[in-house]
């Protein structure tokens, strides 16, 4: 799911091309103007029948850059409004650029490209700006990625104390004491019965672990991402994500941040039936 904001007077329909690839859950913004030209009928029964919800918005005044800065306008309109994270601005001008790297700068979790048309936003090179502009994004989404890995502080010293509690409280009251070691068998019937020293889990740590993506589950994804040409450790993420996060904005944002930007849109488009799914089917998972 992203939004697509085309400069037509600069790009003309080439523009456009690749328009009906766009899923119905993407947007199309137009921004054409007197410059722009009449197109044939049956380019216009084509757009038409696209999927994506596009709508048009028409310069009236001709003047140097007018329709750039109605543009970048209502790009941050968008961006304010926190309506999407994923943003192309379909045109040939440099000049967008600046707007990239001004976004850049920001904590806003977004990634936004410049490209020539639609259908080229799925493979473009992007000069360096875009670049940073998509590292942004990631870097911005890093937290939620990256959420859960190590403990609080306040949490690390709790079990600290908790394992090593009566030492601790002995050296707090100035008391020394010594415990006597346990016979073999003593020591063996308390790891037995001990979850920690046995190392296994006890029935809360099993509760409160996530569960593991069904292989039905997982036969779906691999199949959905085949032409991706993944290698096999990679699956592992996507299944993780899948299951980890519930909203479909921090999937997209942890599949940018691991796979870059445009790699990261495309398997998102590509796995959200089935993250849907798995979803519906576990609420509050």
């Amino acid at each position: 799911m992203a939004t697509y904001l085309v400069d037509l007077e600069n790009t003309g329909l080439a523009g456009l091309s690749g328009l009906e690839e766009l899923s119905a859950k993407d947007k199309v913004i137009v921004f054409y103007g007197t410059r722009t030209g009449s197109i044939a009928f049956d380019k216009h029964v084509e757009l038409t029948k696209a999927k994506a919800d596009v709508t048009y918005t028409k310069t009236e005044r001709v003047a140097k850059n007018y329709l750039d800065f109605q543009l970048v306008t209502y790009l941050g309109y968008l961006i304010g409004s926190g309506q999407e994270r994923v943003y192309y601005i379909i045109s040939k001008d440099k000049g967008y650029d600046s707007c990239i790297e001004f976004w850049r700068k920001t904590n806003k979790q977004i990634a936004i490209t410049r490209c020539e048309s639609l259908q080229k936003q799925k493979a473009v090179t992007q000069p360096a700006v875009q670049s940073d502009a998509g590292k942004g994004a990631q870097a911005a989404g890093g937290e939620h990625a990256d959420m859960q890995k190590n403990p609080a502080p306040e949490q690390a010293k709790a079990d600290q104390f908790v394992s090593g509690g009566g030492q601790s409280k002995q050296k707090a009251s100035g008391r020394t004491s010594s415990t006597p070691k346990a016979s073999g068998k003593e020591a063996s019937d308390q790891k037995a019965s001990d979850p920690k020293a046995s190392g296994k889990k006890t029935p809360d740590q099993k509760k409160a672990e996530k569960p593991s993506l069904p292989e039905s589950m997982r036969k779906k994804i691999r199949k959905a991402v085949k032409e991706e040409g993944l290698e096999a450790g990679s699956y592992k993420f996507i299944y993780d994500y899948v299951v980890k996060f519930s909203d479909k904005q921090k999937l997209n944002i942890a599949l940018v941040k691991h796979f870059q930007q445009e790699k990261g849109n495309r398997l998102y488009k590509e796995i959200l039936d089935v993250f849907a799914e798995y979803h519906k089917q576990n609420p509050g998972a």
